[in-house]
């Protein structure tokens, strides 16, 4: 009877208690390390750009015809470009840009050369062109069939 009654205790107290978590170290006071600022890192400086470039296209087989230059000189650009438009005409454009007062581009146009010539006339058939035959459905009097069921 004695071993019985201590198991219900045993059991009821357990019952109450919850669950047996496990325990976790505690830390009281905070580790105190010393703070350090990441060093300076400056911005390179860069001296202002200067350079010059050019070049030429004149592909006579597909009819571009274009050439640019430009020059930078401490962050002013001017420079040119040409080209030859599809009506013939060659756009010649000169412009500048900088930091104080934007782009600006003059436009002009000239004439280029001769004038394009018309496009030759489309070829003519190697055979010759038949007639189309047209037929037409035999003249048969129309005979109208009335239905067996009214």
């Amino acid at each position: 009877m004695t071993i019985i009654c201590a198991l219900l205790a045993t059991l009821a107290v357990s019952c109450t208690a919850g669950p047996v978590l496990p325990v976790y170290p505690a830390y009281h006071a905070p580790v105190v390390a010393p703070v350090y600022k990441p060093a300076p890192h400056p911005e390179p400086a860069y001296p202002p750009p200067h350079y010059t470039f050019a070049y030429d296209v004149k592909d006579e087989h597909t009819g571009d015809i274009h050439a640019q230059e430009e020059t930078n000189d401490a962050g002013a650009v001017k420079g040119s470009y040409t080209l030859v438009q599809p009506d013939g005409q060659r756009r010649i454009v000169e412009y500048t840009a900088d930091d104080h007062s934007g782009f600006n581009a003059v436009v002009k146009y000239e004439p280029f050369g001769p004038p394009l010539p018309p496009p030759p006339p489309p070829p003519k058939p190697v055979v010759p062109v038949v007639p189309v035959v047209k037929y037409a459905a035999p003249v048969v009097p129309v005979v109208k069939a009335y239905p067996y069921h009214k």
